[in-house]
């Protein structure tokens, strides 16, 4: 188990480095137990979750004995540093969420009664304005060994793009930051492609990678 306050400062922000998912979110997941435990090395506990904002699975690193979570890894570096995750092992963990959320959901129509219908003039789903929010920012790339795989870079304020994620390109600042986070994430990967998407599901795709120092 690990609640909030379990995540350590470099776990946390390992999250939001390499996860759209937050910290709280990971936790929760964590806490329920919604985690396959790969195995334990030198006294921490190595549990595969699934990232549903990724569309991946992640490992947690714990402390064993205190149950700290010290690191979040992504299955390569896993791979690296530790052990290759089996597949077998990452259906089970999107299993068990994706699996506990549809329960949750089908207990939740049986339960409660039926919402009063939005407003016509509202500005979107949840009552969010429209640059309210967030964007996760999501690329696909091409493996040294031939693999096109997704990967999450985190996500960032919609409110710095004014709330329309076509003009990305025009925020020097925001393609810096968006820049740095390629080249800490992909190491030896070809990007292929760079994706933003808002909770509301709105997506933008670039398609050139050389803007993003790849």
């Amino acid at each position: 188990m690990a609640p909030p306050d379990r995540l350590t400062r470099h776990a946390q922000e390992r999250i939001g480095d390499r996860l759209s998912t937050a910290p709280d979110e990971v936790a929760a997941i964590l806490d329920h137990d919604l985690a396959v435990l790969l195995g334990t090395d030198s006294g921490r506990l190595h549990r595969l979750f699934f990232s549903p904002a990724d569309e991946q699975c992640f490992v947690a690193v714990q402390d064993q004995e205190k149950g700290d979570v010290v690191t979040i890894l992504p299955l390569d570096y896993h791979s690296s540093l530790a052990w290759e995750v089996p597949l077998e092992a990452q259906e089970r963990a999107e299993l068990l969420l994706l699996g506990s959320k549809r329960s949750a959901a089908q207990a939740a129509e049986r339960e409660e009664p039926p919402s009063d219908p939005e407003p016509p003039n509202a500005t979107t789903t949840g009552g969010e304005s429209a640059g309210s929010g967030t964007f996760r920012i999501r690329c696909y790339v091409l493996t040294p060994d031939g693999q096109i795989r997704g990967r999450g870079l985190g996500s960032m304020p919609l409110a710095r793009v004014g709330g329309d994620l076509s003009v990305v390109p025009k925020f020097d600042d925001v393609l810096a930051e968006i820049r740095q986070r390629v080249e800490e994430t992909l190491q030896q990967d070809e990007m292929l492609e760079l994706v933003f998407v808002t909770r509301r599901d709105e997506t933008v795709t670039i398609d050139d990678s050389r803007r993003w120092g790849r």
